[in-house]
């Protein structure tokens, strides 16, 4: 029987103040130890007695444990232990963890620092100190800013005449990009990048930017034959090109094109990436003479992937009287017998030039031009 009991209250004061075992008359005597129990009392008669753990004093050397610093937004595991005594409650403050009254607090905050306490108790009463405290700082991780940034274009050099650029940025370093400025003859940006219709060189530039700071990146594109004159492009056999473009996807409406009697005029678009809506849909360049037109004066026009190109896509070959309208219909990404189909992303000319060489118009009077000019594109 005391062997029984001896092994019961080891089992039982591991974890436990209070032990209950009834002893033969004859019973020899038992010694128990608990770090968590000032001391022992028996009561009972006998036989059937009780041994009690009595705690005389409240907990002491008591803290909080858990780091000391976090994220705004993380959670952190912060623990109330005392190093002597044995505490049954425990009230919080701070934060998240007023009102909590278990051993440990899931902590989450933005502030800059919190302060937390925690008041530990036994039924002898809170423990020391009272109460308990710890500040942590709650802090917004610092971005680093974009680094190893540069442009790149899908094309460079562009051809004679210039054209559509499509201009995608990119940084290898530093965190994630929080906007993009772009600069530069730029006619769309969207994040990180962008479109432009350019007729000469030109330079652009990019800033990306984020809490740590900004990179920058630049790209000059070049357009072959250069500019200057009545434009890069220039038109064999003829004494000046001039050189109009549309950005697309903005009409070019009501312009003026301005010639002499054995001038050209090359319009450059380049479409973007939507297809028409359906084969009915069509784009047009419209033309009509100048209200002065010399009567005796007639232009041609072509659609080309040419400039300067009189030969041009099929059906597009149309000739201006000085009482006329010349029209052109196209389709983007449409195959129909009713227009021209031209491809997404790509970059056409409409080449115009006076077609009987008459040098009874003048530039003078503004009799050899073609307005207006037009170019809409498709639905």
């Amino acid at each position: 029987m005391i062997r029984s009991c001896i092994r019961q209250a080891v089992r039982v004061f591991a974890g436990a103040a209070f032990f209950s075992c009834a002893l033969a008359a004859q019973a020899g005597g038992i010694t128990l130890n608990d770090s968590n129990c000032d001391s022992f009392s028996l009561t009972g008669s006998p036989g059937n007695q009780t041994l009690t753990c009595v705690v005389s004093n409240a907990p002491t050397g008591c803290s909080i444990q858990g780091p000391s610093t976090a994220t705004n937004g993380s959670h952190i595991t912060l623990t109330a232990v005392c190093s002597t005594g044995s505490p049954t409650t425990f009230a919080w403050s701070g934060g998240n963890c007023a009102n909590n009254t278990s051993q440990s607090c899931d902590a989450t905050d933005s502030n800059a620092t919190r302060a937390y306490s925690v008041v530990i108790s036994n039924a002898i009463g809170p423990g020391s100190p009272n109460p308990a405290t710890k500040s942590v700082v709650w802090s917004t991780a610092v971005a680093v800013k974009p680094s190893g940034c540069s442009i790149s274009a899908d094309a460079n050099p562009l051809p004679a005449g210039g054209g559509t650029v499509h201009l995608t940025a990119n940084c290898t370093g530093g965190d994630a990009v929080d906007s993009w400025t772009w600069s530069g003859p730029t006619s769309i940006s969207t994040g990180n990048t962008a479109t432009a219709s350019i007729t000469t060189s030109s330079a652009f530039g990019v800033t990306a930017t984020n809490g740590g700071g900004s990179g920058t990146a630049s790209l000059a594109v070049s357009v072959s034959g250069g500019g200057g004159g009545g434009g890069p492009i220039a038109c064999a056999g003829y004494l000046s090109t001039k050189v109009m473009t549309m950005n697309w996807p903005n009409w070019l409406a009501n312009q003026n094109a301005s010639m002499g009697p054995v001038d050209a005029t090359v319009l450059v678009f380049t479409t973007g990436s939507t297809i028409s809506s359906s084969p009915s849909a069509s784009g047009q360049f419209y033309a009509t003479p100048a209200p002065n037109a010399n009567a005796s004066t007639t232009h041609d026009f072509t659609l080309s992937t040419v400039p300067c190109d009189f030969g041009g896509l099929a059906t597009s070959l149309k000739t201006l009287t000085s009482t006329g309208t010349a029209k052109i219909g196209f389709v983007i990404g449409q195959p129909t017998s009713k227009a021209i189909n031209l491809q997404p992303n790509s970059t056409y000319y409409v080449n115009i030039r006076n077609s009987n060489d008459s040098y009874s118009c003048t530039v003078s009077n503004g009799s050899c031009d073609v307005n207006p000019v037009s170019l809409y594109k498709p639905n």
